[in-house]
């Protein structure tokens, strides 16, 4: 009787440690799972970041451009009537 009982407290402490250890395995590869996600989305995050300022610099070029065209067309209509 002690022997079966003995038995089964060793059976159980494994198949807990064994539980233990799996559920240790689920944990980490989740982590890994997000570390990954999270480095992915901060690449996009710098890609999305670099388009914006091409961007800006684009409109702020044109914006520029368009204000020397509209000086150029006002003095050409000031000084040169």
């Amino acid at each position: 009787m002690e022997k079966e009982m003995e038995d089964e407290m060793k059976r159980r402490l494994a198949r807990a440690n064994s539980e233990n250890e799996e559920r240790a395995r689920k944990e980490k590869a989740e982590r890994k799972r997000i570390e990954d996600e999270k480095a992915m989305a901060e690449k996009l995050l710098e890609a999305h970041i670099q388009e914006l300022k091409s961007f800006k610099q684009n409109v702020t070029t044109a914006l520029w451009g368009i204000y020397t065209l509209v000086l150029g067309v006002i003095a050409k209509i000031v000084f040169w009537k």
